[in-house]
């Protein structure tokens, strides 16, 4: 498993760093393919347009060519025309005759050893190529120095605006008092040097300045140099990424991985035996809550094994003790002499079969409602139910006074057999362990019902209220052999309350100073049942 999350990790990484240097790259040649155009196209179309005008004035070869050899050192490029295409060199031909189809064709070819080849038609037929080592400062001199010409051709009137499509980059023509250049620069200005200011605070701007005379200067400018980062510094940031990827998604992976068998360790050692085994992890994360659950559940499991245990061995425990009674009797029955020994020892042995029954009447019971996920609830008025309780258990206490204070006067929602079964148990509790008096009492208010059982027996210690609730504990076991029961009682009573998610507390009784058992059901439903009514 986590083999494959590494190989995922490490692959999306290579995948991520490749794609990287892809959109590099390519938005590096998009971008300089752009730049190369701006630069390029309005020095090459002005010569090219001067090219085919000379034709059409019928000039020498020689005078061409000592334009074409001025041209080429004035810009830094090597010139080559040709008349005819089937002249083009081999390499050339195909992207040239591609460009043939579009009305001004500008083809710009990679050479070898970083060149720049710039492809432009001048007439029918034929075609010029500029072949530059590089963009630099020289190529915009020149540029400029031949746009100056243009605007002061003798043979025509030219504007600025007639010249400002063979640049790219704005034109303007400005008085020189206006310049903001120092001494140095005015100087060499003044003696018909292009001049190039670089921006203060962006060295890879400048502004190209030349003079035409009559306190006039023509500006080219601003001209934005061509910014890109470094090949090996983006390498070293691509190769930095994934380092730092790959480190934080291993130690995140060794993390899991280690949490995973952390976990795992806890199930062996559970599945073998081992049951108080347990997963230690502090955390927030899904696998913390997962570990989390887990042990939650070997607790509950753990719990219900140890409660199956004392069951299983308070179950043995009271049968064993009517069992040897009913095996004593039967060998009293064996040594009868009369008929009145003989209805003696059957009647002891029912009771003790009627013992056993009960037992196993509440553990069934008790094991039922722990199996028991949910309640089907009925509303129902309580009332009549808690009297009906009340007048079964007075006749079996007849020297106890039994006080009913009922103050329920809307149904709620309960499980009516498991209800009567808890009213049955807490009333018969508080009997068993009263001296003379017994009160019960149900408070209702919008939410809740309340019903609260006291007596003024000797009551319940306080380090004792939890115990009380669990299965075959007795809080005074010399007491109970006058009470009797088996421990089961309240137990079945904390289930039965558990199931309708209600409470169930235990205190001293203040006003009658034995056991006080109070419980409480909420219900949402009660005050919209008042209110419909």
């Amino acid at each position: 498993m986590f083999g494959k999350i590494y190989s995922g990790i490490f692959v999306s990484i290579f995948l991520a760093a490749a794609l990287c240097i892809s959109l590099y790259w390519f938005d590096n040649h998009q971008r300089k393919q752009a730049y190369q155009f701006n630069a390029l196209s309005g020095v090459a179309y002005l010569i090219s347009d001067t090219i085919t005008r000379q034709k059409s004035q019928n000039l020498s070869n020689n005078q061409k060519q000592r334009y074409l050899d001025i041209v080429s050192k004035l810009i830094g490029a090597q010139i080559s025309v040709y008349h005819d295409q089937s002249l083009l060199p081999l390499e050339h031909k195909r992207p040239v005759l591609l460009a043939e189809k579009q009305d001004r064709p500008f083809t710009i070819l990679p050479t070898a050893r970083g060149k720049i080849s710039v492809w432009l038609p001048t007439f029918e037929q034929g075609y010029i190529n500029f072949t530059f080592k590089q963009i630099n400062e020289q190529i915009f001199r020149g540029h400029l120095l031949l746009l100056s010409a243009e605007l002061q051709r003798n043979d025509k009137e030219v504007s600025l605006s007639d010249i400002q499509h063979y640049s790219y980059h704005p034109l303007s023509i400005l008085h020189k008092n206006k310049l903001n250049l120092d001494t140095q620069q005015k100087s060499r200005l003044s003696r018909k040097s292009v001049v190039v200011d670089y921006h203060s605070q962006d060295a890879s701007r400048f502004n190209l300045f030349e003079n035409l005379g009559d306190d006039k200067v023509l500006k080219m400018g601003p001209v934005q140099g061509y910014k890109t980062l470094p090949s090996d510094l983006v390498i070293k940031l691509i190769v930095l990424a994934v380092v730092v990827i790959v480190l934080v998604s291993s130690f995140l992976v060794y993390r899991l991985q280690l949490k995973f068998s952390a976990i795992k360790t806890m199930l062996d050692e559970f599945g073998k035996g081992d049951l108080t085994s347990r997963i230690n992890l502090a955390g927030r994360d899904m696998l913390d809550k997962l570990a989390a659950s887990i042990n939650n559940m070997a607790e509950q499991i753990q719990s219900l094994l140890q409660s199956q245990r004392a069951v299983m061995q308070a179950v043995s425990h009271e049968l064993r003790t009517p069992l040897a009674r009913i095996r004593f009797r039967l060998e009293l029955l064996d040594e009868a002499e009369s008929v009145n020994d003989v209805n003696q020892s059957t009647g002891a042995i029912r009771n003790d079969v009627s013992q056993l029954e009960s037992l196993i009447e509440e553990v069934i019971t008790h094991n039922k409602l722990n199996h028991a996920q949910a309640f089907e609830l009925t509303t129902t008025e309580i009332t009549p139910i808690i009297e009906q309780e009340v007048e079964n258990l007075a006749v079996l206490y007849p020297g106890l006074s039994f006080n009913l204070d009922n103050q329920s006067t809307q149904p709620i929602p309960v499980n009516l057999d498991a209800f009567k079964r808890m009213l049955a148990n807490l009333i018969s509790n508080a009997c068993k362990h009263a001296k003379s008096q017994v009160h019960i009492t149900c408070k209702q208010t919008l939410t809740s019902t309340e019903l609260i059982f006291e007596d003024d027996g000797a009551g319940i210690m306080p380090d004792e209220y939890k115990k009380i609730f669990d299965a075959f504990y007795r809080v005074d076991s010399s007491r109970n052999k006058k009470t009797g029961g088996y421990g089961l009682g309240l137990a079945i009573v904390k289930r039965i309350v558990d199931l309708h998610q209600a409470t169930i507390k235990v205190a001293r009784s203040q006003s009658l100073g034995g056991a006080k058992f109070s419980v409480k059901f909420t219900q949402t439903e009660l005050k919209t049942a008042q209110n419909e009514q």
